[in-house]
């Protein structure tokens, strides 16, 4: 998903407004398009990017969250998120991603 990812970015499709499905010539192998309905959430696992859109006025809330089971994909969209400069990203991460290294060295010594 990454590697697809950076691979949209590097191109200028997302800048030119084009989603990642109809921005990479040959389409993008393994990505998936959603429709959320009103009333509808979508948990997406955390370090795959994804893009919202809506057809009318709407209010979209999106929120993140970390979590162990993913940490490795987790650190990958954070040092792809470094290489590409991306200006929104998860706030404070490199603090948090700290706290969880002291937590689990804390408790797998225990």
């Amino acid at each position: 998903n990454l590697s697809v990812y950076a691979a949209w970015v590097a191109t200028g499709a997302r800048e030119r407004g084009l989603l990642l499905l109809d921005g990479l010539e040959g389409g993008a192998a393994g990505a998936v398009r959603m429709q959320v309905s009103a009333g509808q959430s979508a948990i997406i696992p955390g370090g795959w990017p994804y893009a919202m859109v809506a057809q009318a006025d709407t209010l979209l809330c999106s929120s993140a969250f970390l979590h162990a089971h993913s940490m490795r994909q987790q650190l990958a969209a954070y040092e792809l998120e470094e290489l590409l400069g991306m200006k929104s990203r998860f706030p404070s991460f490199q603090q948090i991603m700290w706290h969880a290294a002291l937590y689990y060295t804390k408790n797998l010594r225990a």
